[in-house]
């Protein structure tokens, strides 16, 4: 098989399993969301009234709403925080080396040694990705992937 068209062929298979990955990931957290957000809903608001309820019989109603919702909002801004927080795994990480050298190199030399890439399907139905270098048969890159 020709050299550029395995290249592309590899690049091609990097590029759906970071797709999937990343669909995978999001219909995860977003199944999860919606879950915790109606048990949140739930929780809050028969806290905020407890809370209303207790604080309102040692100062006034207006300042007992005042403060439960300052709480509100400083738990509200530390969740949003945490959200933004979720990285991709290590399985995705090793794609987008893969995917990032295949194509920042431009099929050159790489300290006097051609980069080769290959993939290869496992009887498990695993794709196997090494980078190596054609001069001494150095491993570069090494990926293990397992699609669902």
């Amino acid at each position: 098989m020709d050299e550029t068209l395995l290249k592309l062929r590899v690049l091609t298979r990097a590029e759906v399993t970071l797709a999937k990955a990343n669909a995978r990931r999001i219909a995860a957290r977003s199944r999860l969301y919606v879950i915790a957000l109606g048990m949140v809903l739930i929780t809050v608001v028969m806290f905020n009234f407890a809370a209303f309820e207790y604080i309102s019989t040692q100062m006034s109603n207006a300042m007992a709403a005042l403060t439960i919702a300052i709480v509100n909002g400083l738990l509200a801004m530390l969740l949003l925080y945490m959200a933004t927080r979720i990285r991709p795994g290590p399985e995705e990480e090793m794609v987008r080396e893969i995917r990032e050298l295949e194509i920042n190199f431009n099929h050159e030399t790489l300290l006097g040694d051609q980069i080769s890439i290959a993939g290869n399907e496992g009887a498990s139905g695993e794709n196997y990705f090494l980078a190596t270098r054609e001069g001494d048969g150095q491993e570069i890159i090494s990926a293990r992937l397992k699609r669902e």
